[in-house]
């Protein structure tokens, strides 16, 4: 798996953290073999998954598909990078420019 696919959220609060929490959880039960949900970090203002995977586009096309990922989409943006490299490709939403995890 060379891909680092990063699901992207502004941060939660306090109350909303254990919902982030259970999404990861569902995410990974849902990707199983396909992908490795390598965690996630909270602080600077966002929240962000890591999902290692060999297809970041086949991969977030799994994430799409779990009806708990619909009430997220919303705020969700949605990049990847290659594992030797520092730059993201933006898959979600299709207008943003740029992505960065701070």
């Amino acid at each position: 798996m060379n891909y680092q696919l990063v699901l992207q959220f502004p941060a939660p609060s306090d109350d909303d953290f254990d919902a982030m929490i259970s999404f990861e959880n569902e995410l990974i039960d849902h990707l199983g073999d396909a992908a490795d949900v390598d965690g996630h970090d909270w602080g600077s203002g966002e929240f962000n998954i890591f999902i290692w995977t060999g297809h970041p586009e086949q991969t977030f096309a799994m994430v799409k598909a779990l009806p708990v990922s619909q009430a997220f989409l919303a705020q969700m943006r949605v990049a990847y990078r290659a594992e030797s490299s520092e730059t993201f490709t933006v898959l979600y939403p299709p207008e943003l420019a740029q992505f960065s995890i701070s």
